[in-house]
């Protein structure tokens, strides 16, 4: 059975986290697209308006509506799993801040996470998919659990990436 001491630095989870702008609503990596389209549309439409007005044709100012509403609810649809991943990540961020203590404990058969008073025991068995990078270890099942290297020295590092590449049969090796 190794224990190792984790030294949380909510500056190293933020990097890991948000460092690649996942957390951007605007003009993100997965919401560029969306972006583009919204101002684009939302640019638009007063000239449509005002041009749809002096022609006296009520079906164009239906169909600029309707096309700025959908522009508006595909935005909406593409934000809105980033809201709540955000929500979730800065709860657990204040969670790590709030908890001074945070250890883990593996051996052959399963992994333990203690932080403060609440303890996750995960078997080998149940972990799904495990992702291993030089700056951290995350490993993925009913609750996914992430450990930088900062937070250990990098011979528990190394000994735990050695468990889990035996371990786990799913691992993304960055």
């Amino acid at each position: 059975m190794t224990e190792i001491n984790l030294n949380y630095q909510s500056k190293d989870l933020r990097e890991i986290y948000f460092g690649e702008g996942h957390q951007k609503y605007f003009f993100g990596p997965d919401t560029k697209r969306q972006s583009w389209m919204l101002v684009i549309a939302l640019v638009l439409y007063p000239f449509f308006l005002v041009y749809s007005i002096q022609l006296e044709d009520n079906w164009l100012m239906i169909l600029g509506t309707i096309y700025l509403g959908l522009v508006m609810y595909d935005f909406q649809r593409k934000t809105r799993p980033i809201i709540y991943w955000k929500k979730s990540v800065e709860a657990f961020l204040e969670r790590v801040d709030n908890n001074p203590e945070h250890r883990l404990v593996f051996n052959e058969e399963n992994v333990t996470f203690i932080q403060g008073e609440a303890e996750t025991l995960l078997q080998w068995s149940i972990i799904k998919r495990a992702s291993i990078n030089a700056d951290y270890i995350g490993l993925t099942a009913d609750s996914n659990l992430l450990f930088p290297k900062n937070s250990m020295t990098n011979k528990e590092f190394d000994e735990l990436k050695k468990i889990v590449k035996r371990k786990v049969a799913q691992v993304i090796d960055n």
